[in-house]
């Protein structure tokens, strides 16, 4: 399965539950195995790798994506990860990249209604998640093909036709 189905009243799960919701999930306040990428950002913004590593985690705070739209409403801790995402973009943009800000879905169930809604992306949280995973791919992509290790790569075909004006809604 490519991704998790979230149902009204059921979740169908992309990895075992074991794996994900006792031993991988972040809860705050509980130590979690992780990978983690140390990233600097070079000329224009360009990532590069310095180095992978095994890694334990313990998430402090939850935040979600619709406290953090406005980039002054980010922990002050934040703020310089937001900067550099922001970078990462700009670097990918000039590199050939398009960012596409389709609204997420988001199904929710009130008084026993299901009602589909859609939550806007583009804000200050989902840049700084976004331009992350995009990077920590990137570099975990680079270093596997540089030791001729197997991985599984998911890609894109070429545009059929012309793309949209950039300023197109």
């Amino acid at each position: 399965r490519a991704t998790t189905g979230y149902l009204p009243a059921a979740r169908i799960p992309m990895l075992p539950p074991d794996l994900t919701a006792a031993r991988r999930a972040l809860e705050a306040g509980r130590d979690r195995e992780a990978l983690t990428a140390e990233i600097r950002l070079g000329p224009a913004g360009a990532p590069e790798c310095l180095r992978l590593f095994r890694s334990v985690v313990r998430v402090t705070r939850r935040l979600d994506y619709h406290g953090t739209r406005d980039p002054g409403e980010l922990p002050a801790d934040l703020r310089p990860l937001h900067d550099m995402a922001l970078d990462l973009r700009r670097a990918r943009i000039a590199a050939g990249a398009r960012v596409l800000e389709v609204p997420a879905a988001h199904l929710r169930v009130r008084d026993g209604i299901p009602a589909l809604e859609a939550r806007g992306v583009g804000g200050a949280g989902d840049v700084l998640v976004a331009e992350a995973m995009v990077a920590f791919n990137r570099a975990a992509a680079e270093r596997l093909r540089a030791a001729g290790a197997a991985g599984l790569w998911r890609t894109q075909e070429p545009p059929r036709g012309d793309l949209p004006p950039e300023d197109d809604p």
